[in-house]
């Protein structure tokens, strides 16, 4: 579960299934930075953004200088935030779906796999949730087709394959045109796999 910060315990809405569990003293020294962060403002005002995601969680995942192992936990309680939205919390992502895309394909340029091969998944996760929004935006492709490119250059397989098929279930969401206007400057790129 996710943190969700409250101005005071007074305020937390009965009805509000996703608050925090009272008990925030039984975190152990595994707990991310931004999660215990979370767990100690008691500001309500920036704790999420893009809709639905806590700030704290986004600002670990942006800083390229914290600890891979954090960055890990990050991306992984990010993917378990956006798969427990309900049909309820999904419009207040969707004006947000262009950022949360680019940012989400920002983090496939982390130097580290589980990160990397997350955000793959946390794509596909966005691509299967919001399909018809995604596919109304014309610009999706313009911006996941060059960050998914690249990643076909990547020395591990799985990387590789996960990559495929997200590019395929892109194409399937925002129509093949769409995909293959940025894909085909791709064609004469120096690396085969990428070629290919």
């Amino acid at each position: 579960d996710f943190v969700r910060r409250l101005p005071h315990a007074s305020a937390r809405s009965h009805a509000d299934h996703r608050s925090p569990p009272s008990d925030l003293s039984s975190r152990d020294a595994s707990t991310p930075r931004w999660r215990a962060a979370a767990a100690a403002d008691s500001t309500a005002s920036s704790s999420l953004e893009l809709g639905a995601i806590p700030a704290n969680l986004l600002s670990m995942l942006r800083h390229t200088d914290s600890s891979w192992q954090d960055r890990a936990k990050a991306v992984e309680e990010l993917k378990t935030v956006l798969s427990s939205l309900t049909p309820g919390d999904q419009p207040a992502v969707v004006p947000h779906l262009p950022e949360l895309i680019d940012f989400v394909t920002g983090l496939l340029g982390d130097a580290n796999f589980k990160v990397q091969i997350t955000s793959l998944g946390i794509f596909s996760d966005i691509l299967d949730r919001f399909r018809a929004h995604v596919s109304s935006w014309d610009g999706c492709a313009d911006v996941a087709v060059p960050r998914l490119m690249e990643k076909f250059a990547d020395n591990k397989i799985v990387i590789r394959q996960a990559n495929l098929r997200l590019l395929k279930k892109l194409m399937g969401v925002v129509s093949p045109t769409r995909v293959l206007r940025p894909l085909l400057s791709y064609v004469s790129h120096a690396n085969s796999h990428i070629r290919e």
